[in-house]
């Protein structure tokens, strides 16, 4: 019974990681923005959910307004270390972090994302 109940536990603590580093949509975008620790989680979340994260930021796409992008924390496990851009969000009048099973990405961290690595195109003009 012990033997059964490691085996269950360790198999419900360790997930997969997927290999979004080696995907080259990924390179172009980190190359892009060299800086930016949203990219790493956002690309990683999108990944999990099996969506692409290029369409996301398209017009009429999930990232394309200015609500917060919200998803389970259970989907940044694999990542392979703390999320710095993803957060909690705060609890109005208290000052303290209403924790729930929610991270919530702002618009102000992911827009930089779309507006450098999916709009460039649209924004050059053919003459």
């Amino acid at each position: 019974m012990k033997f059964l109940l490691t085996l269950l536990v360790s198999l419900l603590l360790t997930t997969p990681t997927l290999a979004y580093k080696d995907d080259d949509d990924y390179k172009r975008c980190r190359d892009l923005l060299p800086r930016n620790s949203c990219l790493a989680e956002l690309y990683y979340v999108f990944k999990t959910q099996g969506r692409s994260l290029k369409r996301a930021c398209q017009p009429g796409g999930v990232l394309a307004g200015n609500e917060p992008f919200v998803f389970s924390r259970v989907e940044m496990r694999g990542l392979g270390r703390h999320p710095v851009c993803a957060h909690f969000t705060w609890e109005f009048g208290r000052s303290r972090p209403i924790v729930g099973d929610d991270y919530y990405i702002r618009p102000e961290d992911y827009g930089v994302i779309c507006d450098k690595c999916y709009f460039l195109r649209r924004n050059m003009r053919l003459y």
